[in-house]
């Protein structure tokens, strides 16, 4: 399984908007950065062709990357995931993927642990998605 990692090079409003809520709940979080996961498999090496896809990325705004930084992070995904991205990946662009699943991934600043799982619940809608805890 290969990740890519999709990030905002534009001012992300959804995290500071998340970040400003969290610590008016008077959580100890200094910053929250939010990416886009791609976890995928595929029989060659495709990353560079997900990268050049404007569905995945947009040249304009967004840095893609397939290593993480350190840090605390939190990947909050669908339980169920749509065949939407994986179809038109294959079969309108060509890209030979043999499964692909997006996530989202939020970097959060805190030095407590308890924060880390208190803002995980709150950012996660628990009746559709899953989080779980990733430190690379």
């Amino acid at each position: 399984m290969q990740t890519l990692f999709v990030e905002l090079t534009i001012p992300d409003t959804t995290a500071d908007t998340a970040l400003r809520c969290l610590q008016k709940m008077k959580l100890p979080i200094r910053n929250i950065k939010k990416m886009d996961m791609y976890e995928y498999q595929a029989d060659k090496d495709i990353t560079q062709q997900l990268m050049n896809t404007d569905i995945i990325a947009n040249k304009h705004k967004h840095r893609c990357k397939t290593t993480l930084e350190p840090g605390n992070y939190i990947q909050v995904k669908d339980k169920e995931q749509s065949n939407g991205l994986f179809k038109t990946l294959r079969e309108r662009l060509g890209i030979e993927v043999a499964h692909i699943e997006k996530s989202t991934l939020w970097n959060i600043e805190s030095d407590e642990k308890q924060s880390m799982e208190q803002a995980a619940k709150l950012l996660c809608n628990r009746h559709y998605q899953e989080w779980k805890v990733i430190i690379p």
